[in-house]
């Protein structure tokens, strides 16, 4: 064995030991969850909630198709920031969808 293949196996022994394992916790899944107003959003009507989970959505399209034509043009920060976007609305559409959708002990998404 050799010294840098050893050294790369304990360096990644030792990471394993650094990482926590990520939380299942809500707020944690998603960040908006913390955000204040977030109580109001959820108060509105499922028709209301709808149209803005429409829209989120298809702003989380465009904004993932920016970020992969900015990458492809070498634009790092441009793609870094429509990456960013798309998540936050990606947390928001799934926030105010009117059915939640909840995992089975299958895995499987119901709703």
């Amino acid at each position: 064995m050799t010294a840098s293949l050893l050294t790369s196996q304990v360096d990644a022994g030792k990471l394993d030991e650094l990482i926590e394992p990520r939380s299942n916790r809500r707020e944690v899944r998603n960040p908006v969850l913390a955000l204040p107003s977030v109580q109001r959003l959820l108060a509105l009507p499922p028709d209301q909630r709808q149209v803005i989970h429409d829209i989120l959505a298809d702003l989380v399209v465009d904004a993932r198709s920016r970020a992969q034509t900015s990458w492809r043009q070498n634009k790092g920060p441009m793609a870094a920031y429509w990456k960013a976007v798309g998540a936050y609305a990606h947390h928001f559409r799934r926030l105010v969808a009117a059915k939640p959708r909840r995992k089975t002990l299958s895995g499987e998404r119901h709703g």
